[in-house]
């Protein structure tokens, strides 16, 4: 998903700076009603398609962020929990040791208050 969403962002990004009007069809007089009302009196169409696609730009990137910030906080979990095994791992071994030390010395005669 972050990389479909990437990659969409680099393709607006390269055609915003490339819109281009062609015809006099991209020019508009007056507001218009319905999914155009937030078109302001006498914006043209390459106007209302820059907006859009800024508009549109914006949210995106905003989704990259969120989606960044839910990765860092996986790979940061992730490096917590390795270290947790790590330690546990750590523990056992020492109290395998200290058991097979203990054991021996048990065996030796060695009083427990005498180590």
């Amino acid at each position: 998903r972050e990389a479909k969403l990437q990659v969409e962002v680099a393709r607006l990004q390269y055609m915003l700076p490339r819109l281009v009007g062609l015809h006099a069809a991209l020019s508009r007089q007056g507001g218009a009603s319905g999914a155009m009302s937030n078109k302001g009196a006498g914006e043209k169409k390459l106007e209302l398609d820059r907006r859009r696609l800024e508009q549109r730009l914006t949210s995106m990137k905003r989704e990259l962020e969120e989606i960044s910030g839910e990765r860092r906080t996986q790979r940061k979990k992730r490096a917590e929990s390795r270290a947790l095994k790590k330690s546990d791992s750590l523990l056992k071994e020492l109290g395998f040791f200290y058991e097979k030390w203990y054991n021996g010395n048990e065996r030796r005669g060695i009083e427990h208050a005498e180590r």
